[in-house]
């Protein structure tokens, strides 16, 4: 079985729609993300990390991408 490399520490920077219409860029730990498996738990911690923008309410995930954090 193959292990993957380690990857450096970083965040993903999801672009999101929120209920209002308004487009935010919002940062998670990547590490801390991809240790949740379910679907549902992930958005539940883009919520608990960003609920100013969120309002915990529907948002629309427009685009990801990973950043190193140094």
């Amino acid at each position: 079985m193959k292990s993957r490399p380690e990857r450096p520490k970083g965040d993903f920077i999801f672009g999101i729609v929120n209920h209002s219409g308004q487009e935010h860029d919002v940062r998670v730990d990547s590490e801390i993300f991809e240790a949740y498996k379910c679907p549902v738990s992930r958005v539940l911690y883009i919520h608990a990390h960003n609920r100013d923008i969120t309002e915990g309410k529907s948002f629309e995930i427009t685009s990801r991408r990973w950043e190193e954090v140094k």
